[in-house]
């Protein structure tokens, strides 16, 4: 026998053959990683769906002309305006007032007099800017149908 040099052994038909039936056919073997790829990228873009969508925020559009005047900007700006609040209530980082104010006698556009005043909840945040604001009592106005818009719309 010759150093260094081996000689291999024939493999064993009936080994090959077990093995062989034990694996999936070659054609699918062939396009497993194709597959493993695949369901990889989906659970990749399905996972940066879902991060880009918990990264939206809640933004709520001004659905009157209050809140459009009055969300975003300072509480103190607004009760120095229009008066304090009668009271608050604190609700995790946010505070609710309730504030009434404007009281004025009007006359109406059908000509009679009328009292009026206007009761709403505003909500600030920790940092006291107004996030929501929520009239809670109206009457008619002037010019239209709601005192609180023509009062706290007002210039």
């Amino acid at each position: 026998m010759l150093m260094g040099s081996h000689r291999l052994a024939k493999p064993d038909r009936n080994l090959l053959r077990a093995v062989s039936k034990a694996l999936p056919p070659r054609h699918n073997r062939r396009h497993e990683g194709f597959f493993r790829i695949m369901s990889r990228r989906v659970i990749a873009s399905t996972a940066l769906f879902a991060l880009a969508l918990s990264a939206c925020t809640t933004v709520s559009v001004a659905s009157n002309p209050i809140e459009s005047r009055w969300v975003g900007h300072s509480a103190g700006e607004f009760f120095a305006k229009f008066s304090p609040p009668i009271s608050d209530t604190d609700d995790g980082s946010m505070t609710i007032y309730n504030w009434r104010g404007g009281y004025k006698r009007i006359k109406l556009q059908d000509g009679r007099t009328a009292s009026v005043s206007c009761t709403a909840k505003i909500t600030v945040s920790s940092s006291y800017v107004i996030r929501d604001i929520t009239i809670v009592s109206d009457r008619p106005g002037a010019n239209g149908p709601s005192y609180c818009t023509e009062l706290l719309t007002a210039g």
